[in-house]
């Protein structure tokens, strides 16, 4: 379970620091089969909108706010668009890209990135329920 802490500023020397660790994050989240659940809250932008768009079911209370802020700054957020195309409409992805505009939960839940908006620590908890049941096994063993 991803949570991201929703700051809403832009820093350069660290958008640059944190592009190597993000793609190394892309390539282990595409490389071994976990089941990652996303939860945005509040302002979701640039790099934390990967998780988003990589997690298996993205979750998000209804102030959330999706955007790239460092479009207008010159910055390009290369490992997010990528992973972008896992869940948005490429038509989507162009039109948050050149504008740089925050879209809401609702318009995100629209276009794909986000599965569900509302109470998330319910529906988290619906979903461990749901998929994580300890199993009986019953195992004979013989010497």
């Amino acid at each position: 379970v991803l949570r991201g802490l929703g700051h809403a500023h832009w820093d350069k020397d660290l958008y640059h620091f944190m592009n190597d660790l993000w793609a190394e994050i892309v390539e282990v989240i595409d490389a071994r089969p976990m089941f990652i659940v996303n939860i945005a809250k509040g302002d979701v932008r640039s790099m934390q909108c990967t998780m988003a768009a990589l997690a298996d079911v993205s979750l998000a209370t209804p102030d959330a706010t999706f955007g790239f802020p460092e479009i207008r700054l010159g910055g390009l957020p290369a490992i997010t668009a990528c992973a972008l195309r896992k869940r948005v409409p490429d038509d989507d992805i162009a039109k948050m890209l050149t504008t740089g505009d925050a879209i809401d939960a609702r318009e995100a839940q629209r276009i794909g990135l986000v599965d569900f908006v509302g109470d998330v620590e319910t529906e988290l908890a619906r979903l461990i329920f749901r998929n994580c049941q300890p199993r009986v096994t019953k195992v004979a063993y013989k010497p």
